[in-house]
């Protein structure tokens, strides 16, 4: 039976268009066979086939045999990321971001990604703040628009260098947020002097309107008319006891600490308005990084996360999330199958970006992930980790990552499995633009619905 949906009656000036009768992964879950109604730049149906009545102006597009999935979301990735930018917690790392290299931001909507969260995590110590940004193309061949950000201050324990390194960075790190401290109670102080400053002045202007109250009253007026008559005093002159009287009662607004960003930035960490993301590739690294998060109550999100076998449980009760770097399996240590078995085992929340492959690695991200969770005993759907986890992770499920009537209308159409490195992407859907379609560029002039 067709069921008519009432969401497609509505705003009739944007154009519908339809994916019927494909296989349709939501982020969350599989439907067989399903239409995907995109309305505008949203989602406006996902419902299993023959479940819905079209309008007769919707675009309808074929998808018996093709898969359809939210694109795919790298919750790591140094694609595009250049040396602009300021360095340090007061750069965004969008701000680095090079635009214009157009072939590798299509070879990536090619595999299927469509949203990066960009980290400079190249930088030792505390580096610019990450961004999330999407692939989509503009006019000009320019490429990126940022979801949201800052995201995260970016820090770099820097696991490759000597151990005398890194010891330095995590002192100086530890130096860097006890000066923070410093200035946070510095302005707490300055906000504290300057309320006690404003009471006692309103104090006083009250006092002072209350004796110019009693002074126009008709006994002061009597005793004023038989009190000895003084000589007028000149402006400026002043008895000494009013010098001492004035001394005395003299009010000092206090001084405001100055400006330093750098700690301001520094200071929403400390109070958990920002959280911080740190890359740590050893064990002892993912100690220092816990042990830093605890002492200055830090919202933390680990990055790379090698290492951290051992560490699992701790994670899991501090509720802190990892980002593992995609990476195939090494055969003489313990690899990311054996991560993802213990994270699994103890309820870490973690999903997978790609780092660790280089500036290259989006490209790469589903069928590594696919071969990583496949090497774990446990059952892994890898599409939901590059989707919906990836999106709450980042804090944008709300916007991406699934495949839901309000939600934005990003996706991919496959001519295959996307965990098959042999399958091929034949669209890929923007805020409800084709931004990539298989065999052809004119698409990439600026996407049509």
């Amino acid at each position: 039976m067709l069921l008519y949906s009432p969401v497609l009656g509505q705003v009739p000036q944007q154009e519908l268009v339809a994916i019927e009768g494909a296989r349709v992964h939501t982020g969350e879950r599989w439907i067989d066979e399903a239409t995907v109604v995109i309305r505008g730049d949203r989602i406006a149906e996902v419902v299993p086939a023959g479940k819905i009545e079209l309008p007769p102006q919707a675009r309808q597009i074929d998808g018996a045999g093709l898969v359809v999935t939210p694109g795919f979301l790298d919750a790591g990735s140094t694609l595009g990321m250049t040396d602009r930018g300021a360095a340090g917690p007061t750069g965004v790392a969008f701000d680095g971001f090079d635009r214009y290299d157009s072939r590798r931001y299509v070879d990536t909507l090619r595999h299927g990604v469509t949203t990066l969260y960009l980290t400079p995590h190249n930088q030792r110590g505390t580096g610019p703040r990450g961004s999330v940004i999407r692939l989509e193309h503009h006019e000009g061949a320019s490429f990126g628009e940022l979801i949201d950000g800052p995201m995260a201050l970016s820090i770099n324990l820097d696991s490759e260098a000597p151990a005398i390194d890194r010891l330095q960075v995590i002192d100086g790190l530890r130096n860097t947020f006890r000066a923070a401290e410093r200035h946070k109670e510095a302005i707490e102080d300055y906000e504290d002097d300057l309320a006690e400053y404003k009471r006692l002045l309103e104090e006083r202007r009250e006092a002072e309107e209350e004796r110019d109250e009693e002074g126009g009253s008709e006994e002061n007026g009597q005793a004023a008319a038989h009190a000895p008559r003084r000589q007028p005093q000149r402006r400026g002159d002043k008895s000494p006891s009013d010098h001492d009287d004035a001394n005395e009662d003299e009010l000092e607004k206090p001084d405001e600490p100055d400006r330093n960003p750098t700690y301001e930035i520094l200071i929403d960490a400390l109070e958990g308005k920002l959280p911080v993301r740190i890359r740590a590739d050893r064990e002892e690294d993912v100690l220092n990084a816990i042990e830093l998060a605890e002492e200055f109550h830090l919202d933390l999100i680990l990055e790379g996360g090698r290492g951290s076998h051992r560490l699992a449980s701790r994670l899991a009760d501090l509720g802190v999330p990892v980002v593992l770097d995609a990476m195939e399996q090494s055969p003489d240590e313990e690899g990311p199958a054996d991560l993802i078995a213990a994270f699994e085992d103890v309820g870490v929340q973690w999903t997978v970006g790609s780092a660790g492959l280089g500036s290259n690695g989006s490209r790469l991200l589903a069928s590594v992930t696919y071969a990583m969770a496949s090497r774990t005993t446990a059952d892994i759907d890898s599409i939901e980790v590059i989707t919906s986890r990836a999106a709450e992770l980042l804090g944008v499920d709300n916007r991406v990552g699934r495949l839901e009537p309000g939600g934005s209308a990003d996706l991919v159409i496959w001519e295959g499995e996307p965990a098959d490195p042999a399958s091929r992407v034949q669209r890929v859907f923007i805020q409800g633009r084709t931004v990539y379609l298989a065999d052809d560029d004119s698409e990439l002039a600026g996407g049509r619905p």
